[in-house]
């Protein structure tokens, strides 16, 4: 089974990481987003020098139990590992859109914005009920399509336990709905993965209203980066992959890859104490690795 270290060996190895040349002859893959996306599950799978989209997704088959559907998470799935957020951003640390959907350190399968088939997509395995989520954040300079770098970050380690925000959002949601009963603008509805949807808004019912939440999450670097020697120098220069995860997670990867990684030259990595996303008054052991050219 892949896992994360196989990105960062196989990241490691590259000698070149121009996006627009590795997917020049790609087919289909002609958005900046989409080839982010098809970039980090080469990654993973080492298959760049596949040229072709549908042979490319034959090769993820082998190891991908899920492959994303647009507007519904995650981007991928490893077939009994773990999930992917994968996240473009233009700005060198500014806020990571996360539109209707708020951070997660896991992701279930009962979530409501999960597809039907994304539930069962593991059940030849007997299904699956959470899984750990990563975020892959790739910055990608206004107006170009390539990568100046990538933070690629464990859910556990940034994001709040899920209870924290849905709690925010319920209570939201009943603040909203006392306050159009007091305004007289019909009915507010609680079926809806809304904070809420007003019916019949105008006199003869014609118009509704969506109240929505969007979600935006700090990007990591604004934290992580001060444990990074000479980070900015290296975002703008060096075209550097940054991973952060707890110890127990590395610990549990098999021997062989730590070894791989141990021996690689281009990645090194440092043990750190991190606030607890659930409680800041405790700290985790992190580890954050670093690879550039």
């Amino acid at each position: 089974m892949v896992n994360i270290l196989d990105a960062l060996l196989n990241y490691a190895e590259m000698d070149d990481r121009d996006m627009s040349e590795i997917y020049s002859s790609s087919n289909r893959i002609n958005r900046v987003g989409d080839r982010l996306e098809y970039f980090t599950m080469d990654l993973f799978c080492g298959s760049f020098d596949i040229e072709t989209k549908d042979e490319k997704e034959k090769k993820y088959s082998k190891h991908f139990s899920w492959l994303g559907n647009k507007n519904h998470p995650p981007d991928f799935m490893i077939e009994n590992g773990e999930a992917f957020e994968v996240k473009k951003t233009t700005s060198k640390a500014g806020s990571i859109q996360l539109n209707s959907s708020h951070p997660h350190q896991k992701l279930k399968s009962s979530n409501e914005r999960i597809t039907n088939s994304c539930q069962k997509c593991e059940d030849h395995l007997g299904g699956w009920n959470e899984k750990e989520l990563v975020y892959i954040l790739g910055r990608v300079p206004r107006g170009e399509d390539n990568l100046d770098f990538i933070w690629m970050v464990y859910g556990d380690c940034w994001a709040a336990p899920e209870q924290v925000y849905e709690n925010l959002s319920n209570k939201l949601s009943k603040k909203t709905s006392q306050a159009v009963g007091e305004l007289d603008y019909g009915d507010l509805s609680s079926q809806t993965n809304e904070i809420g949807k007003v019916h019949d808004a105008d006199p003869l019912g014609r118009t509704k209203l969506r109240i929505r939440g969007m979600w935006t999450m700090s990007h990591p670097a604004n934290y992580f980066s001060q444990h990074i020697e000479n980070y900015k120098h290296k975002i703008e220069e060096k075209q550097p992959l940054f991973a952060v995860m707890k110890k127990s997670k590395y610990q549990e990867i098999p021997e062989d890859k730590i070894k791989a990684i141990e021996e690689q030259e281009n990645i090194k990595y440092q043990e750190i104490q991190a606030p607890d996303p659930a409680n800041p008054a405790n700290r985790i052991n992190a580890l954050i690795f670093e690879i550039e050219d």
